[in-house]
Parts: C-alpha cells; structure tokens; sequence
C-alpha cells in the first residue's frame, strides 16, 4: 500500500510523520477504522485457562477430553494455557476444534544459545496461538521483581517478547497490575501507566493493536481480600483510556481486555456485564470443569 503526496509517493514502511502520527499508523488508522465500520466491533470476549505448573500429559489430555465438547464454540474465544511440555499433546487433541492454545512464557531472544528457552518460532510450530506475557509470576520468579515497585530491566524483557511474538504471528497477552502496598498507598493508576509505557515503549499502533491486555489484581490473588466488581471494572477502564489517549482510540475501543482474579463461577456473571471487561484468564477454575461452568454463563 502506497500514498501519494505531492510528487513524492510513499510506503508503508517509510518514516514520515503526518501530525505526530508515522505514515504507518495513519495508514493503520484509516484501514482499522474501515474494517470496523464494514464489520462492527473486532474485539474478542474470552475465556483462557492458565493451568500454570499443574497435571502431567495424561491429565491434562483426560481433562481437555472431559471439556472439549463444552469449549468448543464460535461465541467466545476459548484457549488454554498448558505447562510447556504439555502443549504438542494438549495441540493434537484440539486441532480439529475451535480451542486455541497458550503459551505461559516465550523467549526474548529469536534463536541461539539460550538453554532451557523457547522461542516465539517454535510456539508458533506446535499450534500456539497466544502467549502470556509480563505474568506476575515470571516478574516474581523469574525477574525476581519486586511487584510493588516498577522494574525497569525486566519490563524491557517482557516489551522484547512482545515483539518476537507480534513477528511471529502470535498474539500476546500482556498481563499488568500491582502488590498491596500500591493500592494502599493510592497510586494504582499511575503504577499501572508506568508499567504500559514501559513495555510498549517504542512500539508502534498497530503492534498494540495486535495485542490483548490483562490486569491481574496482585494484591487480592491468595490473600484473602477482595477486589469489588466496579474496581475491576474501573481499572479496565483506565486501561482502555491509557491506549486511547496514548495510542490509538481505535485501537482502544477494539482491544480485548481481560481480569485475572480469583475467577469462579459465582463472579464471572457480574464481572463480565461490565463494559470494559471483555473475559477472563480463569487459573484454578481451569482445572476443573468450572471452567465450562464459567463459559456457559458467559454465553448466557
């Protein structure tokens, strides 16, 4: 696709800036904006299951058979996220259904010498569809980030996978959110536009556009307190007006964003009636058939 001004005629690729906005994202733009008009709204309502470090190969096949008839639809995007040496078995049970596949890390680097990693290449080989990206729990174990403090060096980690798995063809899943002491101290929104800045930084709009965010309530995971449905439902508002305003206001306006906090079938219905809350990435109801209980509601 070309645009010509003047004498000059220009490429999607070329660097020219058009009102603070590169050719790329005006281009971007108007195409976003056509297929939305002709379509409607392009964002997703999901449903993902993060089945973590949990069930052997044979478990995990037992229960994608127990399930795969209730999960597999067309209403809502269904995908599971098995433990790495699970996937190619878990893939060649649901390749023939609409249920997609998870990866829960992917590597930051393209190929090479880096033992124990997988790359966005070779997840993309075995079926994979999306991949978790910036997990509270790869800032903890892995980054070994304290999740009450914006970590810089592992944020540019995470920013670095997100475009392997954007020139891969995967979608990637970018999970935010804050530990208790953010909260208590009021400074969730501004804890939570750091850690976006940071690990879109540089990126273009139509790379975030490919993307899916989720906002993990850090600090009411395991700990017994609760985050109200208008909290949840507000935060993923702030979200969407971060890419709005940031970003794109399309892009805003179709992107998916999910909550990940203690998902259960006696909340899913009123968490999921809120507007900026477009599904869920559900973890110990994934193991278990709540997880097509949680669906089910969703479908009305």
């Amino acid at each position: 696709m070309s645009i010509r001004i003047g004498n000059s005629t220009f490429g999607a690729t070329d660097r020219v800036k058009f009102g603070g906005q590169s050719l790329e994202q005006v281009l971007f733009n108007g195409i976003i904006i056509w297929e939305k008009e002709k379509s409607g709204s392009m964002k997703k309502n999901c449903l993902f299951g993060n089945w973590k470090m949990n069930l052997t190969l044979s478990e995990s096949i037992a229960l994608v058979n127990q399930l795969k008839s209730q999960l597999d639809q067309n209403e809502i995007e269904v995908a599971l996220a098995p433990s790495l040496v699970n996937i190619h078995g878990v893939h060649e049970v649901i390749k023939d259904t609409n249920i997609s596949l998870i990866a829960q890390d992917v590597s930051a680097y393209e190929k090479g010498s880096y033992t124990g990693q997988v790359s966005a290449r070779q997840l993309a080989a075995v079926g994979v569809k999306y991949v978790l990206i910036n997990h509270s729990e790869v800032r903890v174990f892995i980054h070994n980030a304290d999740l009450n403090k914006v970590d810089l060096a592992g944020l540019a980690i995470e920013r670095r996978k997100i475009s392997r798995c954007i020139a891969n063809g995967l979608t990637p899943i970018v999970c935010v959110g804050e530990g208790l002491e953010v909260r208590e101290a009021g400074t969730t929104e501004e804890f939570l536009r750091m850690q976006l800045k940071t690990l879109f930084n540089g990126m273009y709009s139509e790379e975030i556009a490919k993307c899916i965010l989720c906002y993990e309530p850090i600090w009411a995971v395991g700990t017994g307190k609760t985050i109200s449905h208008e909290e949840a439902e507000s935060i993923c508002g702030l979200l969407r007006r971060f890419i709005q305003t940031e970003y794109c206001e399309v892009s805003s306006a179709n992107m998916s964003i999910l909550f990940a906090g203690s998902v259960i079938p006696a909340n899913c219905l009123e968490l999921y009636s809120k507007p900026d809350i477009d599904g869920f990435v559900a973890a110990s109801a994934s193991l278990t058939t709540a997880f097509a209980d949680i669906l089910n509601l969703m479908r009305g």
